[in-house]
């Protein structure tokens, strides 16, 4: 056993020794194509380094301060409408406050939430209002016109008082407002993040819906007025809550010194773009190579030459990943180096770019399998590669809405997945930390619990079912050439051990005997009888230009033109001990039939055993046992 053993593993050893230099010297053999498939992929890498050096270029910036904005009461050119719930005597003496500090407000009592939201639905203002901010300066006022959008209060605005209640106050005072949702056409007050996903370094410079809005306005008003009845003062009047005592103004806190990086807020969408255009030659011709080998029989014949196929599909994994690594490896050195990912760890930029060539590998196995024609592969190849870049066009602009799922889902695709990573590690390098050991599976903020790790994981599920279904259809659908399994093949576990579970007990005389048809005893040599059969071949039948179509819509005169049979019901015994061979003139059969047993080509028809072995085993063994020499 143990010499058995070592005997395969020198067997394998030297099949992959071969078929590896096999696969080097066809890469040797087209120069140009080699040079392309390193040099591309680190010339766009320089082309961003450009980019980065020639325009993008960093900018620092001082320590900022902002302006105050005062919180004043809008006056607008109509009347709006403020619905509050529930209706009691205090919310009533609040509301009356309320409607004398905002006198172009029709503030109405409603019974419930619901009828409070309805109300807010109904009573939309398009187009917006226009008002003006009455300003205090120096205890005079000026005006400055202002629009409103459709979000601002003065469009409808309610106001839910949870539990206010002067005499029955357990120190909790909770009360609700509500605008309308829309605040323009592209924005959003955005409740359900806690902060920004894509929080570019600096202060957050934009637009304060809470401000601009009037929420704060609407709330320092209704707060002064809880205020004044809490106090239990006389609110018949509401003095100074139109102009309060004290003036109140917001202003956003200052920030330190920073440095302004545009280029990695737009590499998001730009790096992902090159890194799959650098490679889609790489794509096409090898998905080419890999369909050229079976389109040319070359598979085949390795195969009924004693190649395993796993051999063979290794490698060709080995001879691409080499020369796709040495291509990774010049990328991450000059993103690291070339301050394009300056903060990241080396090593896992370089773990990455692995990953993602093994998919890339994968991905092409998967697509060689579907075609015999190798033009037809290098077309699939390109095309094949960018629509697996396809959906990541929409992520950088629903990023925000995705979950965690539906990110995942994206990853499925390995070029959809690269561009997750690259957002991630974008997303890193802007908050000045880079992708490192420490935080490569973290969250990369409260509210999206998204992360590198993820990327790592589903590039490799993906290459694991790329290669499956490569796999699982290459032994299905193995092509013009070759014979193809069951469906069921995985589950078989004559596959798995090399041998069947249970054997046969078929008998020459009982195959002879179930042979039917142009079986003529006198012109037929008579069988031994003393020598075992070691292949018997029942009704073998090969008919060619016979496919579904023709015989689904095909008239039966058409049917019969374009049946063209090489081999007829053959009956054939082979024994152990004897050289068997086939004689006959040009286009007899004798090389179909030997291509059939062989595995190169299938049967229309065929019952064949050797010895005891059903004819898909008996395949399996010719291709690791014996060798044909063909015409």
């Amino acid at each position: 056993m143990a010499g058995e053993v070592a005997s395969n593993a020198q067997s394998y050893g030297g099949s992959s020794c071969l078929c590896t230099w096999k696969t080097s010297i066809l890469q040797i053999r087209r120069p140009i194509g080699t040079v392309f498939e390193l040099l591309i992929p680190p010339l766009a890498v320089v082309v961003l380094i450009g980019l980065r050096f020639g325009i993008f270029q960093p900018e620092d910036q001082c320590f900022t301060t902002f302006p105050s904005d005062p919180l004043t009461v809008p006056l607008p050119n109509n009347t709006y409408q403020i619905f509050y719930t529930p209706i009691n005597n205090d919310t009533e003496r609040i509301a009356s406050c309320i409607s004398k500090a905002l006198p172009f407000a029709n503030v109405m009592g409603v019974e419930n939430e619901q009828m409070l939201l309805g109300n807010l639905s109904e009573n939309s203002v398009d187009p917006p209002l226009e008002f003006t901010m009455r300003i205090p300066v120096d205890d005079s006022n000026f005006t400055i016109p202002v629009r409103g959008d459709a979000g601002c209060f003065i469009g409808g605005a309610g106001i839910v008082f949870n539990n206010v209640n002067r005499t029955k106050n357990d120190g909790r005072l909770e009360y609700t407002l509500r605008l309308r949702h829309e605040v323009g056409e592209d924005d959003s007050w955005e409740t359900r993040e806690a902060a920004p996903n894509f929080q570019l370094t600096g202060p957050r410079v934009r637009n304060n819906f809470y401000l601009s809005e009037g929420f704060v306005h609407l709330q320092n008003v209704v707060g002064e007025a809880i205020i004044r009845l809490m106090a239990n003062s006389d609110m018949t009047e509401c003095e100074g809550v139109l102009q309060p005592e004290i003036s109140v103004s917001m202003r956003q806190l200052p920030y330190p010194q920073y440095t302004i990086d545009v280029f990695l807020s737009i590499i998001v969408t730009i790096l992902p773009f090159f890194v799959i255009l650098a490679y889609i030659y790489s794509a096409g011709i090898f998905t080419k190579e890999l369909v050229l080998e079976k389109e040319t029989r070359i598979r085949e014949s390795m195969l009924m030459m004693g190649l395993q196929q796993w051999v063979l599909w290794t490698t060709w994994f080995i001879k691409q990943f080499i020369l796709l690594l040495i291509s990774a490896i010049f990328v991450t050195i000059l993103l690291k180096f070339g301050q394009v990912f300056p903060n990241s760890d080396f090593l896992l930029l370089l773990i990455f770019f692995i990953l993602y060539i093994i998919s890339f590998i994968s991905f092409c196995f998967f697509l060689s399998v579907w075609f015999n024609t190798a033009r037809v592969g290098l077309l699939v190849g390109f095309l094949g590669w960018f629509m697996n870049y396809v959906p990541y066009l929409f992520v950088p602009g629903q990023y925000n809405n995705l979950d965690l799922g539906g990110k995942i889902a994206f990853c499925i695709l390995s070029n959809s997945c690269m561009g997750l990573g690259i957002n991630t590690i974008s997303l890193l390098e802007i908050r000045g930390e880079g992708v490192q050991w420490g935080n490569f599976a973290e969250d990369i903020s409260l509210d999206d619990d998204f992360h590198l790790g993820y990327v790592f994981l589903m590039l490799i599920v993906d290459s694991i079912v790329y290669m499956l279904i490569a796999w699982y259809v290459n032994g299905v659908k193995p092509g013009q050439y070759g014979v193809p399994k069951p469906i069921y093949f995985p589950f078989q576990p004559s596959y798995w051990l090399g041998r069947p579970l249970t054997s046969k007990t078929k008998k020459a005389n009982q195959l002879v005997s179930e042979r039917t048809g142009g079986h003529d005893p006198s012109a037929h040599e008579d069988e031994p009888k003393d020598l075992p059969v070691g292949i018997s071949i029942n009704n073998l039948t090969k008919i060619y230009d016979e496919n579904l179509l023709v015989k689904l819509l095909a008239s039966h005169e058409e049917r019969e033109k374009r049946r063209k049979v090489a081999v007829d019901s053959l009956n054939l015994n082979m024994y152990e001990g004897q050289i068997t061979a086939l004689l006959g003139h040009n286009g007899a059969g004798k090389t179909t039939t030997m291509s059939i047993l062989t595995g190169w080509c299938t049967s229309s028809y065929l019952t064949a055993y050797m010895d005891v072995l059903p004819f898909l085993f008996l395949v399996h063994f010719l291709y690791h046992y014996t060798s044909l020499l063909l015409p």
